[in-house]
């Protein structure tokens, strides 16, 4: 299988040209050339992917000649026969994010192939564009680059390889606006704690936490919810967290203190398993035959008896829950 032909549009600054006073270099080809952040990339891509060609243009050179540039770079992208087409990231440079937006917008409506850029959410590019292509939000400052990479690849991936693309917080690009009514059998939150419960499951328990790391989410995670409590902010960093670069203890460690705010039940099972463990065949025995019992009284439309049976579990410390495959218990 051939690989996905990438091509790469920068600034002057990430091709290594220079800064404000080379702002007016001219858009330029570089065939087979890999420059500035498309080295990241290209490791992130692997065998999957290569970068053809970077494109390289000044920020001014680009805004104060708009037309003259759009029209070049179209050509340049056309000659290459790209599947997927990477501009940026920016950060937060406007006129660089704004040329990042732009030139994707003009790709992907008259060549018709898979664009993505990235940049910081703050960057006047961001509203202007990210209804229009896919936006990965990105740190500030090219400090950032690393984290930028590490969402804009995978993405790129996904977009060049036509897979379908999930829900914003799953596939870290910025919210679209677009709302696509999907018929699940489980309602969206349950699918994405299940995917969350999956995830923490397959994680090791040996080894040493990493105390730099634990500090450093632990502190994301609580200035989410100092922000008038963004809940949602603060799942966001669980996601960020199990996509980390760090040891699993670690991971487990952060997603059960997360836990005990976010109330979601992320390590409930391993807990029900720990207990059940010390539940005699006996026990077992009995609770089966009280569901049982209880199935044929809701049958029999005998509703004050299951509800009894019900209360009678419940005092003994055992929870029965009514669920699609069946009724299911655990101890309280």
């Amino acid at each position: 299988m051939s690989k996905i032909r990438v091509v790469h549009y920068i600034n002057q600054f990430f091709a290594n040209i220079g800064g404000e006073e080379k702002a007016d270099y001219p858009a330029e080809l570089r065939v087979g050339e890999v420059v500035g952040p498309g080295l990241a990339l290209a490791q992130k891509f692997g065998d999957e992917a290569e970068i053809v060609a970077t494109i390289v243009c000044g920020d001014s050179y680009f805004n104060e000649n708009l037309e003259k540039a759009k029209a070049e770079i179209l050509e340049m992208v056309k000659g290459q026969n790209a599947d997927l087409f990477i501009a940026g990231p920016a950060f937060n440079a406007g006129r660089y994010g704004v040329a990042c937006g732009t030139v994707c917008d003009m790709i992907k409506e008259e060549l018709g192939i898979p664009v993505v850029t990235g940049m910081y959410v703050e960057n006047p590019g961001a509203d202007m564009f990210k209804d229009k292509v896919y936006i990965v939000p990105t740190k500030n400052s090219a400090a950032g680059m690393r984290d930028a990479v590490g969402k804009l690849a995978p993405l790129a991936m996904k977009l060049a390889k036509g897979e379908k693309i999930g829900a914003s917080c799953e596939d870290n690009y910025m919210p679209n606006g677009i709302r696509v009514n999907l018929f699940e059998e489980k309602r969206g939150s349950k699918r994405a704690v299940e995917m969350l419960l999956k995830k923490i499951a397959g994680l090791s328990k040996e080894g040493e936490v990493d105390e730099a790391v634990y500090a450093e989410y632990r502190r994301k995670f609580e200035d989410a919810l100092c922000n008038d409590l963004n809940t949602s902010m603060a799942i966001t960093v669980l996601y960020d967290l199990l996509k980390a670069d760090c040891n699993d203890v670690t991971k487990r460690k952060l997603a059960a203190s997360f836990d005990e705010v976010l109330s979601l039940g992320l390590f409930d099972g391993e807990k029900a398993e720990e207990k059940a463990d010390d539940v005699d065949a006996e026990l077992v025995s009995y609770i089966e035959a009280k569901i049982a019992e209880r199935k044929e009284a809701k049958k029999a439309k005998d509703f004050a008896k299951a509800d009894a049976i019900r209360e009678e579990l419940l005092q003994k410390g055992i929870v029965l829950e009514d669920t699609r495959e069946g009724v299911k218990w655990k101890m309280a």
